[in-house]
């Protein structure tokens, strides 16, 4: 993960980590991160999973507000 961290920076990429409660060895060579400030792994990757959970929400409605579907369309949804 370091290295992607570092290859991407040197190639003029935007870095951007989740890292643990003080960022560890990822703080340096991210653009932006979200620490996990929790004292346990566990705890922490409960923190990183809810954030990607609202990343990935977001995304999602702005794709959807950028690229509209087309009159009469119709989406299936998985229940």
């Amino acid at each position: 993960m370091l290295e992607a961290l570092r290859y991407g920076r040197a190639h003029g990429m935007v870095t951007v980590g989740l890292p643990g409660p003080d960022g560890g060895l990822a703080r340096e060579p991210c653009d932006a991160y979200v620490l996990a400030p929790a004292d346990s792994i566990e705890e922490q990757e409960d923190i990183h999973v809810s954030l990607a959970h609202i990343l990935t929400r977001h995304m999602r409605a702005f794709v959807h507000a950028s690229h509209p579907e087309p009159t009469g369309a119709t989406t299936a949804q998985v229940r």
